[in-house]
């Protein structure tokens, strides 16, 4: 919700749960061809969705995107200055 809704609020076009094959992106800028994920603590623990992000990376990759993996629990606990020069980073991407 945090970052669709800095996504709107800037005007970003993006389509939220994109298909692409078998898997679903998070965040996907079509125009820029880049996947935005925010991931939850699963994504780092679980052996299986360590596994499978591997696949999706190495597939979409093939495909020409770019993968921006986000570590929600990391992003949270950053002082707010670091978020926003990591949103101004990100923001410089996505444009």
């Amino acid at each position: 919700q945090y970052f669709r809704n800095l996504f709107e609020l800037y005007g970003l076009h993006f389509e939220q749960e994109k298909q692409i094959g078998l898997y679903s992106l998070d965040f996907a800028f079509l125009n820029k061809k880049i996947d935005f994920e925010v991931d939850g603590e699963q994504h780092y623990h679980d052996e299986r969705i360590v596994k499978s992000d591997k696949q999706r990376t190495n597939y979409l990759k093939s495909l020409g995107w770019n993968i921006i993996r986000l570590r929600w629990s990391l992003f949270q606990k950053l002082p707010f200055e670091e978020k926003q020069n990591y949103i101004k980073e990100l923001f410089a991407l996505l444009v």
